[in-house]
């Protein structure tokens, strides 16, 4: 049995890169771009912003029934 068959059922791990695209038309701003890669299969996705990947992130948790979003009481 290898170390990766006892990873639990739930389980993901993801690389995470964050970088920042410089815009090439004169006055625009920079934006950061960020990427998930799966150290596992080399499945890449990426993300034009932070609420994307966030929202992915939230996604995948709440799909798995893993960790519910926190309340605004918490």
């Amino acid at each position: 049995m290898t170390a990766l068959s006892n990873k639990p059922p739930n389980y993901y791990s993801y690389i995470l890169r964050c970088w920042v695209e410089e815009n090439s038309h004169e006055g625009k701003q920079a934006f950061c771009r960020y990427s998930l890669e799966d150290p596992h299969t080399a499945e890449r996705l990426t993300f034009s912003g932070l609420a994307p990947l966030t929202e992915f992130l939230q996604a995948r948790s709440e799909e798995t029934g893993g960790c519910p979003a926190p309340t605004n009481d918490e």
